[in-house]
């Protein structure tokens, strides 16, 4: 998975932990792989802690837009070049496809984050088309939406290094990792009481003599 340079290291370590767990329940130790060691974690990592105090500074500093924008990207996982796909029948439809290239994803809107963007489109006019714009129309640009956000930096006690839309996705894709890696621990604890009940009632070592 290493070699072929398609998944982080995090993905690779996420699912070697799952695969771990279910050779140790199987009682296959031996065949359990050691998770590859990060390197010195990046500077440029942002906690969602740091996300948090960057929503408060846009929400303090009445900038509306780019508190929103940072929400749409750490909720959906969409990137700027995908932000004109976002638009209000998009949300007000709850549910939708993003498309990049030859890739296609599908995208569930979470309700809180619906209803906001509904209640930020009334008070400003969208009534249809993407979302998020330039002050002067067309699409957002990268430098304008990573200004905006150093703005906060301060504010907020960020480091300007880590606020950016990349930043804002990788905390998306963390704790999407995680979920996964959560629920793969949750289902193979409810196969093993599965395999414990088969046992009570049909276990070889259990049967009448």
């Amino acid at each position: 998975m290493q070699e072929e340079k398609v998944l982080a290291v995090r993905t690779i370590n996420c699912r070697l932990t799952v695969i771990n767990q279910f050779l140790n329940f199987a009682g296959e130790r031996n065949w359990q792989v050691s998770c590859i060691r990060l390197e010195e974690v990046e500077k440029s990592v942002l906690s969602r802690g740091e996300y948090i105090r960057l929503l408060q500074a846009a929400r303090q500093m009445n900038k509306e837009q780019i508190y929103f924008i940072m929400k749409t990207i750490c909720v959906l996982g969409v990137s700027l070049r995908e932000f004109p796909q976002v638009t209000v029948g998009f949300i007000k439809k709850g549910r939708g496809e993003i498309t990049t290239g030859e890739n296609v994803r599908k995208i569930v809107v979470p309700s809180g984050l619906q209803k906001e963007l509904l209640a930020y489109c009334a008070r400003n006019g969208i009534r249809q088309g993407p979302i998020f714009v330039a002050q002067r129309g067309g699409e957002l640009h990268r430098v304008a939406v990573n200004t905006s956000m150093k703005q906060l930096c301060q504010s907020a006690g960020v480091k300007p290094e880590k606020a950016t839309p990349s930043c804002l996705r990788g905390l998306y894709e963390r704790t999407q990792q995680e979920l996964q890696e959560n629920i793969s621990i949750i289902l193979l604890q409810y196969y093993e009481k599965l395999l414990e009940a088969d046992d009570v009632t049909a276990a070889w070592e259990g049967r009448d003599l």
